[in-house]
């Protein structure tokens, strides 16, 4: 497609700045005392101006300067561009302050409710001006989307790899069941025991159920799946009406009338700790930086499923945390 000379034109902010102070101020020496311009300048200024737009914008009457009939109607359009101008310059400017902004946070739907979502007002309070773009999904999904550049943050378990992180928490894997069943009363419970019971399972691709399969195979079992689910709101559910016991992240919201028991395997936590996590290749807007920070200080006060997890064996930091 060709393209006439005309639509490429640029017309200089400077100049244009130039030609409405000269309008408003009926001449070329009382604008060149407001704009701290000689007055050959200005002119040069507005001869450039005028040859870019194709048309005369003023005309000597005497020893005055007149707009033409094309210098008024062009003199309000200046007026607005300029204005428009000013709000870009500020709107840049916030950017780069961290004022204003959209931040793609991608989390797993339990993180999104019970820590992203009481997160979100104090933040909306202190940051009006930051649009908060979450994005669902399983674990990883998540790392592909970093990858990817399709989103700025993901929390999400820490495995290493090529991303920088700020650990926010452990986070267990959990049996959740009636009050009444066999296994209620346990601090913890061993995989092999478990897995000698249908099960509720979050789908492939979710962290608690990678790391679950991980030491079910290392204990050389083979639970039965009743059902498999995206969210762990559902299997929680489930296991209120006795229909199996559910194997979730103890980020999850559990019933009151319901018991929460740690998994192990051979004494150890069955679990990973979480981090905020990003693409250390693409750098981070000053909004998202701040995101990190306050979330990291609200984890430390308000991370989901504490209560749950007090008895459960520690679980190890990741060894070298880049941060």
């Amino acid at each position: 497609m060709k393209y006439h000379a005309e639509s490429t034109t640029m017309v200089h902010l400077r100049a244009l700045r130039t030609f409405v102070m000269t309008a408003e101020m009926g001449g070329l020496g009382r604008a060149c005392a407001r704009l701290n311009l000689s007055q050959p300048a200005a002119s040069r200024q507005i001869d450039a101006l005028e040859v870019e737009l194709g048309v005369a914008l003023f005309e000597q009457v005497g020893r005055r300067l007149r707009l033409t009939s094309h210098g008024e109607d062009l003199l309000q359009r200046s007026r607005q561009l300029l204005a428009h101008s000013e709000l870009l310059i500020e709107h840049a400017r916030a950017l780069r302050g961290g004022r204003t902004g959209t931040l793609k946070v991608g989390a797993t739907p339990q993180v999104i409710a019970n820590l992203i979502a009481p997160f979100l007002p104090g933040h909306r309070l202190r940051h009006p001006g930051v649009d908060i773009q979450l994005v669902e999904g399983g674990d990883s999904q998540q790392r592909a989307r970093l990858e990817r550049g399709e989103v700025h943050l993901t929390i999400m378990p820490v495995l290493g790899g090529a991303i920088s992180y700020r650990l926010l928490a452990p986070v267990h894997a959990l049996a959740v069941l009636l009050k009444t069943h066999p296994l209620s009363r346990r601090k913890v419970v061993e995989v092999e025991e478990l897995s000698a019971h249908p099960l509720l399972l979050l789908q492939r691709g979710y962290g608690s159920r990678a790391w679950f399969d991980a030491e079910c195979e290392g204990a050389n079992v083979r639970p039965p799946a009743l059902m498999e689910s995206t969210t762990a709101h559902t299997l929680i559910e489930l296991a209120a009406v006795g229909h199996g016991i559910a194997v979730v992240p103890s980020t999850s919201a559990v019933r009151g009338d319901l018991r929460a028991i740690p998994i192990v395997h051979r004494g150890t936590s069955v679990g990973r700790w979480v981090g905020v996590c990003w693409n250390p290749r693409r750098a981070l807007p000053s909004y998202a930086e701040m995101f990190v920070d306050e979330l990291f200080a609200h984890a430390q006060r308000a991370f989901p499923g504490r209560a749950y997890v007090r008895r459960a064996p520690p679980l190890a930091k990741p060894s070298q945390p880049v941060i």
